[in-house]
């Protein structure tokens, strides 16, 4: 597919997260095996607008695909997206702001 941009960022630090829940660098660190897997494995890991988009399948609410994840020397897992030509994926490009390299980072 066709992609707008790269978007990056942080997707989950070590920590008590705004729903109480704990992250340690631990489980962050399966996490970003577990999708390097599926990315390895050729699938597709999309980004939505929302966990509820996500949830109820709404494909419109598709803003970009996952292209790599890793973690850092401090636990936090990273990522880099394409971002795609969805409405949803314009309305995260207008508000992305690129960085140094020129991407862009929310």
């Amino acid at each position: 597919m066709a992609r707008i941009g790269t978007l990056r960022g942080t997707f989950l630090a070590p920590g008590v997260s705004k729903n109480k829940r704990v992250y340690t660098r631990e489980n962050i660190g399966r996490a970003v095996e577990r999708m390097n897997g599926r990315l390895s494995g050729g699938q597709v890991i999309p980004m939505h607008t929302s966990h509820k988009a996500n949830a109820e399948g709404d494909t419109r609410a598709t803003a970009a695909h996952v292209t790599k994840v890793y973690q850092d020397d401090a636990g936090a897992g990273h990522f880099e997206a394409d971002i795609i030509p969805t409405d949803a994926g314009r309305d995260v490009a207008a508000m992305a702001v690129p960085d140094k390299s020129g991407k862009a980072a929310l």
